[in-house]
Order: C-alpha cells, then sequence, then structure tokens
C-alpha cells in the first residue's frame, strides 16, 4: 500500500513538473514571438559608384558618373532586444548602377565637339541587411553591414558623337553584365568604347548602411543611405599587369523605403 502511494505521489509530482515546465517554455516563446515583427517593403534609390583609378594607363576608365534612379523591393524583419534597441534584416531585390554624365565626358577629351544619347549601367543584386537600431518614439536611428549577392546586369548605349575635326560616330548596344566568383575571370578588357565599362564583375559586395526611420502606426518610412566596400572589378587574367586595385568601382545607393508591417 505504501508503495502504491508512493509511486502516485511521485506522479502527480511529474505531472506538475512537467505542466510547470511546458508553461515556461510556452511562456517563453510566446515573449519571443512577440518581440518578432514582420513586413514587405519597397523603395526609390538614387545609384552611383565611386570610380578610383589609380594607374594612368586605364584612365579612360575614369568616366564622370550621374545618379540611376533604381528600385528595391523585399522582405523587412525586425527583433525587439531589449529596452529600445532592435535588430533589423531581411531579404531584398536591389538595383544599383550608374549614369554616365555625357556632358562631363565631352570635357573631359578635346577632341569632342558634341556628344548625344544616353549611356547607363544597371547591376541586379539580392541582399541581406544587418542593421542595429535603436527607437526615439516615432523615429529610430539605424546602422549596420550589408551583404549583397549579383544576378546580373547590364550596360547600355546609344550615342552620336561629333568630333571637332567634322567626323562623327554612332555608337548603339547593349551588353549582359556577368557576375563571377572567385575574383578573376579569364578574360581581357576590349580597347574600344566597350571596354570602357567592364563586362564582369563581382559577385559579392558587402557594405555599410545608415538610415533614419519614422513609424506611423503598421508604416515605417526610412532614408537610408550605403556605401560599398568591395571593389567589384574582378581581376582580368588575359590582360598584361593589370592589377583590380589600378581600377576601383564601389557602389553607392541613397534611397527612401516604405514597411509595411502585417506582425
Amino acid at each position: 500500500m505504501k508503495r502504491l502511494v508512493m509511486i502516485v505521489v511521485l506522479l502527480f509530482l511529474s505531472n506538475v513538473t512537467y505542466a510547470q515546465e511546458s508553461t515556461v517554455t510556452t511562456a517563453a516563446k510566446a515573449y519571443f514571438w512577440n518581440r518578432v515583427h514582420f513586413g514587405i517593403k519597397g523603395g526609390f534609390t538614387a545609384t552611383n559608384v565611386n570610380i578610383d583609378v589609380r594607374n594612368a594607363n586605364l584612365n579612360d576608365y575614369d568616366l564622370p558618373t550621374a545618379e540611376k534612379f533604381n528600385w528595391r523591393v523585399g522582405f523587412d524583419a525586425r527583433i525587439d532586444a531589449f529596452d529600445n534597441f532592435f535588430i533589423r534584416t531581411g531579404l531584398e531585390y536591389v538595383n544599383k548602377g550608374f549614369n554616365v554624365d555625357l556632358n562631363k565626358l565631352k570635357q573631359k577629351y578635346n577632341d569632342i565637339k558634341s556628344i548625344q544619347g544616353q549611356w547607363t549601367t544597371l547591376y541586379r543584386y539580392i541582399q541581406l541587411p544587418l542593421d542595429f537600431g535603436y527607437d526615439l518614439g516615432s523615429f529610430q536611428l539605424m546602422a549596420g553591414p550589408y551583404f549583397s549577392y549579383g544576378l546580373g546586369g547590364t550596360e547600355m548605349y546609344d550615342l552620336a558623337i561629333e568630333m571637332n575635326d567634322g567626323t562623327s560616330n554612332n555608337f548603339n548596344k547593349t551588353t549582359d553584365l556577368q557576375p563571377i566568383s572567385g575574383g578573376s575571370v579569364n578574360a581581357g578588357l576590349p580597347d574600344n568604347i566597350d571596354g570602357m565599362v567592364p563586362d564582369y564583375f563581382r559577385n559579392f559586395d558587402f557594405g555599410l548602411t545608415f538610415g533614419l526611420g519614422y513609424k506611423i502606426g503598421k508604416l515605417n518610412i526610412n532614408l537610408q543611405y550605403e556605401q560599398g566596400l568591395t571593389n567589384i572589378t574582378p581581376d582580368f587574367s588575359q590582360e598584361p599587369n593589370f592589377d583590380p586595385n589600378d581600377l576601383q568601382l564601389k557602389h553607392n545607393v541613397l534611397s527612401v523605403n516604405l514597411t509595411y508591417w502585417f506582425k
């Protein structure tokens, strides 16, 4: 009889302990889930590149650039960490690139009388941001790194160039830009206008972001600046004495984004 009573007591205590543990686990999950938020985002961007040519032989690549207006779209996630600090991440499709400023290009070459048309370059990426932020009531401050994977790109130019000697030339072409991994490509640089923007770029881009946000209900408006730290110029193995550090291209992006938090 005593053994039976002892067994019943032990079973009762184990059930109570299990119920308490289950309650604690459920409460912990609910606490964490309540601090996680999801949303969809979209935005308009003004993109450009910083070109740094460190070899006089590559001077033709030192193109005068201008902003190119693009867009981005993706998913947002926010984790409320502690006090007013939070972590914001997500996954987004981002267009980057630049336009060539034709007026400044004409000024660069003294033998050009006039140049008309357009010249634009587009890079497409999947991007993962990782921002650390602080809430200031309706406002938020954010900063952190981003990691991008290149999907491809396009260079397009349609130019009519008149020279000082009276001759004229028309250039019209669309070229697919290829992302490459490993930092090296078995190719050389063309020596005509096609070569002034490399046909290949490194598929990995890394940089820093800085942002200011404002929350209105379930909407979040964010002004953000991104500065790339990765030189996207690969090593052209067939180009004699070419060093990618002599031709550095780094992205920069200014964007206005809108996020709708559905959770």
